[in-house]
């Protein structure tokens, strides 16, 4: 009786043994938890970020569409000052026909007008 009470661990070091892997199991709880908020401080890094970048391309976005609509309006007003520019150069040239026709009309060689 007395060597399978030697071979049997002691009701101390059993309770010592249990003692241990409890607190191995509490140090390996608490680096979990602390694991599992770092990576939820993370999450939500990363959950701002993006929210941040869908703001950034709708700004974007509505800043594109912006400068094309007024690229368009740009190009409307440069033919419309194209087509200005055409009409006054046309009628500049029209006058000066005129001019001209009047100049070899008169007598005198001075044009009519002044006359």
């Amino acid at each position: 009786a007395a060597l399978s009470t030697n071979l049997e661990p002691s009701i101390e070091e059993r309770e010592l043994e249990l003692a241990l892997r409890e607190a191995d199991i509490v140090a390996r709880l608490a680096a979990i938890e602390r694991r599992e908020r770092e990576l939820q401080r993370t999450v939500e890094a990363v959950e701002a970020q993006r929210q941040r970048l869908e703001e950034v391309r709708g700004e974007y976005e509505a800043r594109r569409d912006s400068l094309t609509q007024r690229a368009r309006e740009l190009d409307a007003e440069r033919s419309r000052l194209r087509e200005e520019q055409a009409r006054l150069v046309t009628r500049s040239i029209e006058l000066e026909e005129v001019t001209t026709a009047r100049t070899r009309r008169s007598p005198t060689g001075t044009p009519l007008e002044a006359a």
